[in-house]
C-alpha cells in the first residue's frame, strides 16, 4: 500500500500549478445608441474614412482612390492585449481610453456637434475630423 500512497502524493504535488493563472476578459465596448451608425469623413484629396459604429464595435474604413482597408477596434485590442475603458457624458460625448500592457494610453473622443454630425478627436491625429451620418 505504501508505493501507491507515495505515487498518489507525488502525482498531486507535481500536477498542481503553483502559479495562479490570471484570466483577462476580452475587451468590449457598448457605444451609446445616439452614435451608432455609419459616419463618413472625406476631404478634397479623394481620401474617405468611415466609422461604422455598432452596439459592440467600431470599425474604421479608410478609402484612398480605390484602395480600401478596415480595422475593428475590438479585434485590434484583442490582438495587441489592449484594455478599454469608456465613458459617455450628456448624450453628446463618447470617450474611449485604450491602455496597452506597458500602460501607454491613447484616447478617442467623439462629440456630437449637430443632428447628423460628430467630431473625432484623438491623440494621433493633429486635427479634428468631422463625420456626417450616412443616410
Amino acid at each position: 500500500m505504501k508505493p501507491f500512497t507515495l505515487f498518489a502524493l507525488a502525482f498531486i504535488l507535481f500536477s498542481c500549478d503553483p502559479k495562479e493563472k490570471i484570466v483577462t476578459p476580452d475587451p468590449s465596448i457598448k457605444p451609446p445608441e445616439w452614435i451608432r451608425g455609419t459616419w463618413i469623413y472625406s476631404d478634397s484629396t479623394n481620401y474617405t474614412e468611415k466609422l461604422i459604429i455598432s452596439n459592440n464595435d467600431i470599425i474604421k474604413e479608410r478609402i484612398i482612390n480605390s484602395d480600401q482597408n478596415s480595422i475593428s477596434f475590438i479585434d485590434s485590442c484583442k490582438d495587441n492585449s489592449i484594455t478599454i475603458e469608456e465613458s459617455v457624458k450628456y448624450n453628446i460625448y463618447y470617450h474611449i481610453e485604450f491602455k496597452n500592457k506597458n500602460d501607454n494610453i491613447n484616447h478617442i473622443y467623439l462629440a456630437k456637434i449637430g443632428g447628423n454630425e460628430i467630431r473625432l478627436i484623438n491623440g494621433v491625429s493633429p486635427t479634428t475630423k468631422s463625420y456626417v451620418l450616412e443616410d
